[in-house]
């Protein structure tokens, strides 16, 4: 890929670790995945959920960039936190939307996201 690509890359993953805003923030990683899965089609932006790994009654659903053909993958990037529940069978569902935030275990630098998907150009 062109250094172009690179270049609004850093500028777009930056901008949303750099200044996050959290009126925007789940629309803004919403059009940043769809962007990325747009440009870099040899990899994908994909949400994964973590059903009450960090708290109880909370559901995350995690931005993750993943390599199809490695299998490896950078992330998370960022998370959408919702609640959820049990019903009485015992089927978990998830409840209202509440925040889109970076992760506490630490932001994936610019430059690694960067490097990542330079590894994996096809």
């Amino acid at each position: 890929m062109v250094g172009i690509i690179w270049d609004e890359l850093a500028h777009r993953y930056g901008n949303l670790i750099l200044e996050p805003s959290p009126e925007t923030a789940y629309a803004d990683w919403e059009a940043f995945r769809a962007w990325f899965n747009v440009t870099f089609c040899y990899l994908d932006c994909f949400l994964e959920d973590a059903w009450n790994e960090h708290a109880e009654g909370e559901t995350r659903l995690e931005y993750y960039v993943r390599s199809p053909k490695s299998k490896q993958e950078v992330g998370p990037l960022a998370y959408d936190s919702y609640s959820n529940h049990c019903d009485a069978k015992g089927v978990w569902h998830l409840g209202a939307y509440g925040y889109s935030r970076l992760p506490e275990e630490g932001v994936i630098e610019v430059a690694s996201l960067v490097a990542f998907c330079k590894q994996h150009d096809i």
